[in-house]
């Protein structure tokens, strides 16, 4: 067999794979009236490959993913019909904050940042979501790190003049 076969064979194993890690990570939503089909879970794979690869950004697993199916399927605003693309703006959001913040903050905190806004201030609309309230969320995070990199860069000059 030749490399690019090998290759290719590898990714549609790794594929494979993930769907069911996704679908049984998504056994949690089940009991929440939402599904996702194999067909799904491979829709939201592929738009969260495109998301990474558009952001610049790697992850060599689908923890995330998996995380942010457990915490946002207790959603009082996600219905069946639309479960599956609310998953994969969820996943562009996600990715984008991380790169907004650049990092600062923890995947966890992220995900529980996102899901108490979007059940709260945002009503379940993913637009706000992202384009007012994370938006603030990241222009703060940003805020508090120059503030603190401007208080470590004036410490590393007072202990230069201490010298």
């Amino acid at each position: 067999m030749s490399l690019p076969g090998i290759l290719g064979s590898m990714s549609m194993m790794l594929e494979e794979v993930q769907v069911n890690e996704l679908l049984l990570a998504s056994k949690v939503s089940e009991g929440h009236g939402l599904t996702l089909t194999a067909d799904a879970a491979k829709e939201i794979l592929t738009a969260r490959n495109q998301v990474l690869q558009s952001l610049g950004r790697v992850e060599l697993d689908i923890e995330v993913l998996k995380k942010l199916v457990q915490s946002f399927s207790t959603s009082t605003y996600i219905e069946q019909e639309e479960y599956a693309a609310v998953l994969m703006d969820l996943v562009e959001v996600f990715h984008y904050m991380k790169n907004e913040t650049e990092d600062q903050i923890g995947d966890d905190a992220l995900i529980e940042t996102m899901k108490a806004y979007f059940e709260n201030e945002c009503g379940g609309a993913i637009e706000l979501l992202k384009g007012r309230e994370l938006e603030a969320f990241a222009r703060n995070i940003r805020q508090q790190s120059l503030e603190m990199g401007d208080f470590v860069e004036e410490e590393v000059q007072l202990w230069r003049l201490s010298l």
